[in-house]
C-alpha cells in the first residue's frame, strides 16, 4: 500500500510540474509579445496603458503562482 501511495504521489507531482512548466512558458511568451508589440503604441494610444498593464500583472501573478 505504501508503494502504491508513493507512486500515485509521484505521478500527481509530475503532472503538477508539467502544468506549472506550461504556465511559465505560455505566460512568458505572452509577456514578450505584449511588450514587443504594444509598448511602441502606448505613446500614440494612451488608452492602451490600462488594459495592457492589467494583462501584464495577470501574467506576472500567474508566473509567480506557477513557480511557487
Amino acid at each position: 500500500m505504501l508503494r502504491t501511495t508513493y507512486r500515485v504521489h509521484m505521478d500527481l507531482t509530475s503532472l503538477a510540474d508539467a502544468k506549472s512548466n506550461i504556465m511559465i512558458s505560455i505566460n512568458g511568451i505572452i509577456i514578450s509579445i505584449i511588450i514587443a508589440s504594444i509598448s511602441p503604441k502606448i505613446d500614440t494610444n494612451p488608452w492602451l496603458l490600462i488594459p495592457t498593464s492589467f494583462l501584464l500583472v495577470g501574467c506576472l501573478v500567474s508566473i509567480i503562482y506557477a513557480v511557487i
